[in-house]
């Protein structure tokens, strides 16, 4: 039986009108409670949906869903909620690489100029420097989506092959 634990709240007595009208359960704004008690619902929903329960199971055994539309409902906005959370992730990873890469290219560009003061000495060392700022170029570009390389040719499938057979005896005739 999956059931959707309660939300991590202050327990409270009463609920009170703050000033301005917003309603405050113990010191948690009621919207906050309410947005973690949907957020953990719909996490149940996923975790039941996930174990192969129908939507008239999942409204016998989650805690708040009261129709098989609303189970339906809640799974679709949890899946949407769990998508938009690994978006974040992989664009929170994204913009750290990019950090990196730019720390990796100020140190190269330490060694290219202290090779420059040097005058020709260290050549393979500048050699070297100048390879990994082309290395982080591509990588950056990559990770930006800039880079997508040649254009490669496109599929061509049998029809398309006896169309331009056909095209071409065409023209010879």
């Amino acid at each position: 039986m999956v059931q959707a634990a309660p939300p991590a709240v202050v327990h409270c007595r009463a609920t009170r009108a703050t000033r301005g009208g917003a309603v405050s359960i113990g010191g948690v704004p009621a919207d906050e409670v309410t947005r973690a008690r949907t957020a953990v619902r719909r996490a149940a929903v996923v975790r039941a949906a996930a174990a192969g329960f129908s939507f008239e199971q999942i409204v016998r055994t989650v805690d708040g869903v009261t129709t098989p539309r609303a189970a339906a409902q809640d799974l679709r906005r949890g899946l949407a909620d769990a998508m938009l959370l690994r978006q974040l992730d992989r664009e929170l990873l994204r913009e750290l690489e990019l950090q990196s890469l730019a720390a990796v290219q100020v140190a190269v560009h330490g060694v290219l100029n202290r090779a420059a003061a040097n005058q020709g000495k260290g050549d393979q060392m500048v050699l070297q420097a100048s390879h990994r700022l082309v290395q982080l170029a591509e990588r950056r570009h990559a990770l930006e989506g800039l880079l997508t390389g040649p254009a490669a040719p496109a599929a061509e499938d049998e029809l398309s092959r006896r169309r331009n057979r056909v095209a071409a005896r065409r023209k010879i005739g």
